[in-house]
């Protein structure tokens, strides 16, 4: 108990290695954090009374919370592109000793500025086809971080809407296929894969191929297996539209080829049908035809 005479820091030591240093005049003590030192700076110091008892002296502790603005994230990476909107995420970077409280994301071209909570952060509200950077800046009780370097470029997009089944016709051989370009929301259509099932016998022939056109012809097929063949549409998006439905199903054939070495006779005629007697009646003659195809030579 103080009774009327003072009271004298004794001393002071700073207890969190490398956060500064601390001096005392002996009635006041005073801290003074290191350059760069961020977090809690704690001090103890020594108070002896008027008796000057070493016994008597007891001790205390500063607690002092050195803060700055945050690190500037890294560059924030784009982990999804979808339909006028991006999804990023970044590192947390470091705190300035004081908790992030959010983020601050803008979109360039266009300068428009999300705020998010978390490192993981959907910016939307973005023109499908155009390519967009992001920086990112970091918000503590002190402030705002300075801005993260632009992130690579990244480009929100639609794939197109599946087309309706294609239009399918048979030839010797041959499958064609036609379409209408499908409903689409994003970039321009670029190219279509069509596939056809079973796949051609010949690995020269592919099942799947690729066209700028609303049209497609697959060879070397069989002629009477039935075929059906399906489409999508593919824009500038990393992944093509959704498949259309398979069409129904059409059957390669040829044309027949024309009947060989010919064979005719002639029945039920009397006489031949050359002749007959004066006053008889005209009798009808009747002739009966048929035509038969040659096997082909053997090979060889």
């Amino acid at each position: 108990v103080d009774q009327g005479g003072s009271l004298t820091v004794v001393s002071t030591t700073v207890e969190t290695v490398g956060a500064g240093t601390a001096t005392t005049n002996g009635s006041t003590v005073s801290v003074r954090p290191a350059v760069g030192f961020t977090g809690v700076m704690v001090t103890q110091y020594r108070v002896r009374d008027m008796t000057r008892d070493p016994d008597r002296e007891i001790e205390g502790r500063v607690s002092l919370r050195v803060s700055t603005l945050p690190d500037a994230p890294a560059a924030p990476r784009a982990e999804e592109v979808r339909d006028q909107a991006v999804v990023l995420a970044w590192t947390a970077p470091g705190d300035g000793g004081s908790p992030i409280l959010g983020y601050r994301v803008v979109a360039e071209p266009g300068g428009a500025s999300t705020t998010c909570v978390t490192t993981v952060c959907t910016i939307t509200g973005l023109t499908n086809g155009t390519d967009y950077t992001f920086t990112v800046a970091a918000q503590n009780a002190v402030g705002w971080s300075p801005a993260s370097p632009a992130s690579a470029s990244a480009r929100p997009d639609a794939v197109p809407d599946p087309p309706a089944a294609p239009t399918v016709t048979s030839g010797d051989g041959t499958v064609g296929a036609t379409w209408q370009a499908p409903a689409n929301h994003g970039s321009a259509i670029v190219s279509y894969q069509v596939e056809i099932s079973p796949a051609p016998a010949s690995a020269s022939d592919p099942a799947v191929q690729q066209t700028t056109s609303t049209s497609a012809t697959f060879t070397g097929l069989v002629n009477g297996q039935a075929y059906s063949v399906r489409v999508r549409a593919a824009n500038r998006s990393p992944d093509p539209g959704p498949w259309s439905a398979w069409s129904g199903a059409v059957v390669p054939s040829a044309v027949p080829a024309a009947p060989q070495s010919l064979t005719a006779s002639r029945v039920d005629t009397p006489a031949g049908g050359r002749s007959r007697s004066p006053g008889s009646h005209r009798r009808r003659t009747v002739h009966r035809c048929w035509a038969t195809r040659s096997p082909s030579p053997a090979a060889g």
